[in-house]
């Protein structure tokens, strides 16, 4: 049974541009496919070294949901005038065995550089942690965290949902 590693992926940009992403992305079955974004070389079996190899992590995303947000007409019509009227964020989730998916993340964002990615990831444990802004393939802002449990709850308020009471598993 791996370490999961629950991921955070926000993207903010161009309307046009987030929904071509959410169709980028989507496959029959979920709705974030790793290999929509690095996809497997032509008639290489699909083993856990070769995704660790070009996805950073062992499995395609597991339990992926989404959440994209959308302006509705009013809110678009009533902000006309200001620049940020035309952008959409969308919001995915989904764990990781044993190590983030950065390869995947970073592709995705050199995939789409008009927009801008928040990432979060924490490990279970947590034994580490990271926080980082993305734009066009790469980390602009912030970076992973292996210090104390409480570094990492405080990397961010979506991280602070993680932390325990470690009294609590002693008992």
């Amino acid at each position: 049974m791996p370490n999961w590693v629950d991921n955070r992926l926000i993207a903010h940009g161009p309307w046009d541009e987030v929904n071509q992403m959410l169709l980028r992305v989507a496959t029959p079955r979920s709705v974030f496919g790793f290999e929509k974004i690095i996809p497997l070389p032509p008639g290489a079996a699909p083993t856990a070294d070769l995704h660790r190899k070009i996805w950073g992590t062992k499995w395609d995303a597991n339990s992926p949901k989404c959440d994209a947000k959308a302006e509705s007409s009013l809110e678009r019509l009533a902000g006309a005038f200001d620049e940020c009227a035309e952008t959409r964020q969308v919001e995915w989730t989904f764990s990781t065995a044993w190590s983030p998916a950065e390869p995947v993340t970073l592709e995705l964002s050199r995939l789409f550089p008009d927009c801008t990615f928040t990432w979060d990831c924490i490990e279970e444990q947590p034994s580490f942690g990271g926080s980082m802004t993305l734009r066009a393939g790469e980390i602009v802002e912030g970076g992973y965290c292996e210090g104390s449990m409480d570094e990492i709850w405080s990397l961010s308020d979506w991280h602070e949902q993680y932390r325990y009471d470690e009294d609590e598993d002693d008992e």
